[in-house]
């Protein structure tokens, strides 16, 4: 389940990043 989290959150920080980086593409 810790690897699962990780990657959940790995997941998330990506989209913030990419929402930061291009916020009119979403």
């Amino acid at each position: 389940m810790t690897t699962h989290s990780f990657q959940f959150t790995a997941l998330f920080f990506i989209i913030i990043s990419n929402y930061k980086n291009d916020p009119n593409k979403i």
